[in-house]
């Protein structure tokens, strides 16, 4: 087969066929905006996120957007990395795109009369496209381009500044509760009537604008009431399945947890992290994996944790900084106001998907103290994606008596933030709020509750159901 038949292979809409729908999901998440709104421009746009997340389907995706934009068919480019009938030979990007040129477009690169959009997936896995690209961009040729790799390292190494400053990069990561209810509804169209239910919801983000939100929200409580416990059992699927696409397709909740542990985490781990690193002990970061999974976000510091693994803290940190740049794990440092404190104070540790977590714990039923954490941990997902996407950062503080309050820091101000979700729902007052408020001469704050919906005080308490 020669490497225009497999380019033909690769792309069925140029023989008219379109794109197969098992490769599109049957709804579109949020992150396809910025993709569409960045189509048109001069930029490389870069998806990075965990196997499984979904780059391969916002990629076909874009591609079916272009088709009904009326772009040529024939000028939309799709190949990937990881595709041995087109790189047995180790072939270059370059080959690959030139060798389009003259068999398909019948066009020189330097003459094209239209744009043409290439789109590569795993492309951390194709010799050359960084140089590619590059030269296309100095020659002023009328490529687009649209890449995904597992994280942006991959991507742009040390040495590609000059390319990461002119590409758009677009986070990728497992699907929080909002977007896994979109999804859902979606996929069980039935059981719960998603655009009445986000038609009564505020239309800003809580985190930016807890208070207000609070008061939106008042203003809808009795249409959002027959919502509740449709959402609650959404909500309830999200916190044990987690928020990997896939499990739409899956039969039960041991069947996907299996998929996810065989497929997501050995095909992340030795495919995108032990093939990309040197990493001497590549058990020792499975093992590193099924303990983060263990401590459910319980303080720790690097040296215990390389106790228990038999490595070095320095070891322990770069392997948790691996984690964390493939969007699998998060590390939450201490709160203080000197830094010297926040490098001695212990970490918490968070898988940043749920239901990879109890992949790893076989847990496919709650005890109330283990459904209170995953709510808290579903809560801190979002607050930790609202951080990421708004130049923020999460740290944590603990009160006097050991209760936790997690600080989003961003554009200078704090919004300390307390979960009374589970077992100490019925306490009257967020005791540890309150604490870090006078300890840092902070006013306000949001406290997660199980039904109250209120604000009182400077703080806005809102149930986790309607977030």
């Amino acid at each position: 087969m020669t490497l225009i038949d497999c380019l033909h292979v690769c792309n069925p809409w140029w023989r008219g066929d379109g794109v197969e729908p098992d490769l599109l999901h049957q709804t579109i998440r949020s992150e396809f905006a910025q993709i569409v709104k960045e189509l048109g421009g001069e930029k490389t746009i870069a998806l990075a996120g965990p196997r499984g997340g979904g780059k391969t389907t916002l990629l076909f995706q874009a591609v079916h957007y272009l088709l009904q934009m009326k772009v040529p068919r024939e000028r939309i480019l799709f190949f990937s990395g990881d595709d041995p009938s087109l790189f047995i030979h180790n072939l270059h990007a370059q080959d690959v795109v030139m060798a389009y040129c003259t068999g398909v477009l019948r066009e020189e690169p330097e003459l094209l009369a239209q744009p043409v959009y290439v789109l590569i997936d795993e492309a951390h896995r194709v010799r050359g496209w960084r140089l590619f690209v590059q030269r296309c961009r100095e020659k002023g040729w009328r490529f687009r381009f649209l890449v995904a790799a597992p994280m942006p390292q991959l991507l742009f190494p040390p040495g590609s500044e000059a390319l990461q400053e002119k590409a758009r990069l677009c986070s990728v990561a497992p699907l929080c509760a909002p977007q896994f209810l979109e999804f859902y509804c979606t996929y069980h169209e039935a059981d719960f009537d998603h655009a009445a239910y986000k038609s009564r919801l505020p239309g800003f983000d809580v985190f930016a604008q807890p208070e207000a939100y609070a008061r939106a929200l008042r203003e809808q409580a009795g249409a959002l009431e027959p919502f509740r416990a449709g959402k609650r059992n959404i909500l309830n699927q999200y916190l044990l399945a987690g928020g990997y696409p896939g499990y739409f397709a899956a039969r039960d909740m041991a069947a996907w947890h299996r998929r996810l542990f065989d497929e997501m985490i050995e095909h992340s781990l030795y495919s995108d992290l032990l093939s990309n690193y040197a990493i001497k002990s590549p058990e020792k970061l499975k093992k590193l994996l099924y303990y983060l999974a263990f401590l459910e976000g319980r303080e720790q510091a690097y040296a215990g944790i390389g106790k228990y693994l038999s490595l070095n803290t320095v070891t322990v940190m770069h392997h948790l900084r691996l984690l964390s740049d493939d969007r699998i794990a998060v590390v939450c440092e201490y709160y203080k106001e000197n830094m010297a404190g926040v490098l001695r104070k212990n970490k918490r540790f968070y898988l940043r998907d749920c239901g990879m977590k109890h992949a790893l714990l076989h847990r496919n039923t709650f005890t109330p103290e283990e459904h209170a954490r995953a709510c808290r941990e579903a809560v801190l997902t979002m607050l930790f994606e609202f951080a990421e996407k708004n130049g923020g950062r999460v740290w944590y503080w603990r009160s006097a008596k050991k209760q936790a309050v997690f600080v989003l820091e961003r554009r200078g101000q704090m919004l300390p933030v307390q979960f009374l979700t589970g077992l100490d729902a019925g306490q009257e007052s967020p005791r540890a709020l309150q604490s870090f408020c006078r300890a840092f001469s902070h006013t306000g704050g949001l406290v997660i509750t199980r039904e109250t919906l209120d604000v009182r005080g400077g703080v806005t308490y809102i149930p986790l159901w309607m977030l």
